[in-house]
């Protein structure tokens, strides 16, 4: 909704968290495919 921040099960969420998760979960990915090659 174009806001800087949110709530989630009653913490709020940034966009600096959001930007880490997504770096994490693409180092996850990155990996996965790299071990299972």
């Amino acid at each position: 909704e174009g806001r800087g921040s949110f709530a989630l099960d009653g913490k709020m969420i940034d966009i600096p968290i959001v930007r880490r998760a997504e770096a994490l979960l693409a180092r996850a990915d990155a990996i996965t495919r790299r071990t299972a090659a």
